[in-house]
């Protein structure tokens, strides 16, 4: 069996001003590695909540996150140590070229092939012309390029992403999807995005819908055409 993460009973809630608000209640949910799974849903509803719980980087109120592998229960820093991540407002270090900015996370693992490995994903994700530029001379779509390539530069088994196309235009949002959707066939990657987009949702294996505090499986259409790798 493949690397799974599950969801059993799952609740949580923030405090503001002494007022709790709920956000989801016994949510169960089951994420595989090898698929892509979309999660919709309007503002509010607790989506990048849930996907930080579903990456190990949150605990919920209550209820169970469980991250196994060939069914040996793992812990949340190996669920972590084997993920990558993409988020709204790309979060590219400033001081580092696009090349090194994809390289670090190798880096900090102490690969000596991290240039190497970094200049390979720039290439697939067609920036290598751009490997010296830094974030602040890239454009918004160019540096979400660069934020795709870092986090599957580590060949993850799970990219979790965080409203990815949120801060794009329509044609830079729909080729920014048709990449991390490509990009994770190809590498058999787990991949999970929260998303306020039904085409984005429609590009998923399978894809669930939040509203008041539960969540429920859609069924997606498949009738937009994936893009490849540039």
């Amino acid at each position: 069996m493949s690397q799974i993460i599950m969801l059993d009973d799952v609740s949580h809630h923030f405090k503001i001003n002494n007022q709790t608000i709920s956000l989801f209640n016994k949510l169960n949910l089951k994420i595989s590695a090898h698929h892509s799974h979309a999660i919709m849903g309007p503002s509010g509803v607790g989506k990048s909540s849930l996907l930080l719980i579903l990456a190990g980087l949150e605990k919920p109120v209550s209820g169970k996150m469980t991250f196994t592998d060939r069914d040996c229960i793992k812990t949340e820093l190996a669920l972590r140590q084997c993920s990558g991540f993409v988020f709204q407002q790309f979060h590219l270090l400033p001081e580092l070229d696009a090349l090194n900015n994809i390289a670090l996370p190798l880096k900090l693992k102490g690969d000596k092939h991290a240039i190497e490995k970094a200049l390979f994903w720039l290439k697939q994700v067609g920036l290598e012309y751009r490997s010296k530029h830094k974030p602040n001379e890239l454009s918004g779509g160019e540096q979400q390029r660069v934020a795709i390539a870092r986090a599957f530069v580590t060949q993850p088994s799970f990219v979790f992403a965080d409203e990815p196309t949120g801060n794009l235009d329509t044609q830079t949002a729909k080729e920014i999807a048709d990449l991390m959707f490509s990009c994770a066939k190809i590498n058999k990657t787990g991949f999970v995005v929260v998303t306020h987009s039904k085409d984005v949702c429609d590009r998923a294996d399978f894809c669930y819908e939040m509203s008041h505090g539960k969540i429920n499986k859609v069924n997606v259409q498949h009738n937009l055409k994936q893009g490849s790798v540039v």
